[in-house]
């Protein structure tokens, strides 16, 4: 579009199409609002995901967009005329008139539009990553750049016209029909390790140094600035803050008042590599990630194949392997019931019955899915004297035993060696888990693997850990073992006594489920708290319960 009009110029932006998020200056007319709304990614309706609008025969008023630039001298303003083909045209239907600084802009009002659009879809096969919509595309224009599909922890390459990845789809071609694109992907491997390595260790009271980090790992690179970005650990809020920057000469002073200090180093992961939880950091040849506050974060190592390393120095003059693991004031006593909380104990359970029998030691669970004795029968025994015994119509016979815990620590060795079915068990400063054969791992999920010559349900974490103790899973309770027997992590069933509360709590024999209300177990019934009044799934002995049973020591309702 130009301008007939001497010392006025009319442009209306034409951005390149690869690149605009906007198309030409075109706008569409907004009932709604009563305004013209241009063509953006995220309008309600008339959301697009190609570059050049296009306009519907629905009724919808279209209107161009023009900047008006006068010469030097000259100026536009309200009662100046505007004429579109030489129609004057500020008349025309919803034609307007506005201004920013020196610019005066009309939207030309073109009114409906009509017949139709040769339309084309292309879809995209994201080969396991996150869905994209589908594009539709004006024949002959060309298609947008859509957002990056995402597949942890591969790399996105591009858009192939072909599943093997073999002709790249290119972005400058007209689009003449429907297509698929497939998107092609470089599988990332996980980096076990990195190694870093420091002349300084221990900060001095004073001004803080600049300190020059490197890596003794191929596939990383650290990244320091010249003056290094030092930390303080803010008790407050539990983590890391930038060291303020002091004086005339502006710069971080460490001070000997118990202030832990840490230094942040940035890590670029170079090729097919990436890096989680399970990656191990030394420094000077020693692991470093359980020292102290010291955190590796993950969480742009995907996307942009960056890591963050904040190493903790420890107090001036301590040194970065200084005995100090973390204040005293920063270790929390252990809750049973909390879903992170860790313990540990020995158990045991045999029995017998028509339809079979089981024995186990050290661990009261075969497998989430299977019960070990016979259907419909067990007995127990508690702390404190009573028993309890019976059978059922499922079989004769019954079981008697004790199941006891108490508190741990996290992260015990398994004791035995155990296999997975198509990978290894992994152990770090963290805990347990399983990488298979391709370097993946289970995370958030249930897994039933081999135990014992039998099997048994684990559970792992978002970080992929093997969970222990009491666990929360979508509102439900269940019990991972905590001895290190090689039972460590296998979920239980059948009694189990709190050794912590002093508590019995009963587990569902085949789903491992902590049960609540009136149960019947072994021909008895038993009652395990629903209230507030005591901890949920407690059983109630030698007391009378909310609805007014009166049960014995054992837990037995009497009468």
């Amino acid at each position: 579009m130009k301008s007939e009009t001497a010392h006025v110029k009319a442009i209306v932006y034409d951005y390149p199409l690869t690149a605009s998020k906007r198309g030409f200056d075109w706008c569409w007319w907004n009932e709604k609002e009563g305004d013209w709304n241009n063509f953006r990614v995220g309008e309600k309706k008339y959301q697009y995901e190609y570059h050049t609008p296009i306009a519907r025969a629905d009724g919808t008023e279209y209107g161009l967009r023009v900047r008006l630039t006068p010469d030097v001298d000259y100026s536009i303003d309200e009662s100046t005329k505007i004429y579109f083909n030489n129609q004057e045209y500020l008349s025309v239907g919803k034609t307007k008139l506005s201004f920013e600084g020196v610019h005066a802009y009309v939207i030309l009002d073109l009114g409906a539009a009509t017949g139709t659009a040769n339309l084309h879809t292309i879809k995209y096969d994201t080969k396991g990553g996150t869905s994209i919509p589908p594009q539709t595309v004006e024949d002959g224009h060309l298609a947008a750049l859509p957002q990056s599909t995402k597949k942890y922890p591969d790399t996105f390459i591009g858009w192939y016209l072909d599943e093997e990845g073999t002709r790249e789809f290119k972005y400058k071609e007209p689009i003449r029909e429907d297509m698929t694109l497939y998107a092609k992907w470089r599988t990332n491997v996980l980096l076990p390790e990195i190694r870093l390595y420091s002349d300084t260790t221990v900060l001095p009271a004073g001004p803080v140094p600049s300190v020059k980090v490197t890596s003794g790992t191929e596939q990383v690179h650290t990244w320091l600035d010249e003056e290094n970005e030092w930390l303080y650990w803010d008790k407050s809020i539990s983590g890391w803050k930038y060291l303020p920057k002091e004086g005339v000469a502006k710069e971080g002073v460490a001070k000997d008042d118990g202030t832990v200090y840490g230094l942040w180093i940035q890590l670029f992961i170079r090729g097919a590599y990436y890096v989680n939880e399970k990656t191990k950091v030394y420094f000077n040849d020693r692991e470093c990630l359980n020292l102290g506050h010291t955190e590796l974060d993950t969480t742009k190592a995907y996307e942009s194949e960056y890591a963050d390393l904040y190493l903790d120095y420890g107090r001036v003059g301590t040194g970065v392997f200084s005995e100090r693991n973390k204040d005293k004031t920063d270790i929390k006593p252990e809750d049973p019931t909390d879903n992170n909380a860790e313990s540990s104990g020995n158990s045991g359970s045999s029995g017998s019955g028509n339809s079979g029998s089981s024995s186990a030691s050290g661990s009261a669970s075969t497998g989430r899915g299977s019960s070990s004795g016979s259907a419909g029968s067990s007995s127990g025994s508690f702390s404190g004297g009573g028993s309890s015994a019976g059978a059922s119509s499922g079989g004769g016979g019954g079981a008697s035993g004790t199941v006891k815990i108490s508190s741990g620590t996290a992260g015990q060795v398994l004791g035995v060696e155990r296999a997975s079915f198509d990978g290894k068990w992994m152990q770090d400063a963290k805990g347990w888990w399983i990488q298979y054969s391709d370097g993946s791992y289970p995370k958030n999920e249930w897994k039933l693997l081999p135990w014992n010559n039998s099997t048994a349900w684990y559970f792992f974490d978002g970080a992929g850990y093997m969970k222990t103790g009491w666990l929360n899973h979508n509102g439900k309770w269940y019990f991972l073992s905590t001895v290190s027997d090689g039972s460590l992590g296998a979920m239980k069933t059948g009694w189990l006594q709190d050794t912590i509360d002093g508590n019995w709590y009963y587990l569902d024999t085949v789903s491992g489920e902590m049960k609540t209300g009136w149960q019947e177990i072994g021909g008895k019934r038993y009652y395990l708290n629903t209230e507030q009044s005591r901890k949920l799934g407690a059983m109630y002995r030698n007391e009378k319960t909310p609805d007014g049973m009166q049960v014995d020591e054992s837990g037995a309702r009497i009468g």
